[in-house]
């Protein structure tokens, strides 16, 4: 069994682990390993093994290079809203103020509200497939473009150093 709890997610993982083997041992699954993962330190792995963690997953804190930190969750089966515990089931649109640049997630399908500050918001969203099948034209270098582009345009031009 895998438990991941990022930082993000809040609460004790020791705690947690602790109660996961009590519940499998109470079950009568005592052969179940638990491994862990999830923005985990050096310094967690004591803390982690002495509460019931058979293996640990430390990637992040490893990597040599800076690190992006992301994951992606099953949160819709079949057109029905589903996920795990502490997640937001459904389709997701996330936005973008066109002015502010402040980001909104709100359900796929809804109607886009107008930002606090008058600007509009533009969805983030790119479909890349479709049933397996490649969806847009758009290449690593044209993403790329895209992004440095958004990047150019956030930077206040008025700031003293800022070119």
């Amino acid at each position: 069994m895998r438990l991941d709890t990022p930082s993000s997610r809040r609460g004790n993982f020791a705690n947690s682990i602790r109660e996961v083997r009590w519940e499998l041992d109470l079950r009568g699954f005592k052969d179940v390993k638990i491994m862990v993962s999830g923005g985990l330190t050096p310094q967690d792995i004591v803390v982690l093994r002495n509460a019931g963690a058979d293996s640990l997953g430390v990637g992040t804190s490893i990597a040599s290079g800076k690190t992006v930190d992301f994951s992606m969750d099953i949160v819709e089966i079949a057109g029905k809203p589903l996920t795990k515990k502490g997640k937001f089931s459904s389709r997701k649109d996330v936005l973008r103020c066109n002015k502010c640049h402040s980001v909104l997630v709100i359900p796929d399908g809804s109607s886009i509200p107008q930002c606090e500050c008058g600007g509009r918001y533009e969805s983030l969203m790119i479909q890349y497939l479709r049933s397996g099948t490649v969806s847009t034209e758009e290449t690593p270098a044209k993403a790329r473009d895209r992004a440095m582009a958004w990047i150019h345009s956030s930077i206040n031009k008025d700031e003293p150093g800022v070119k």
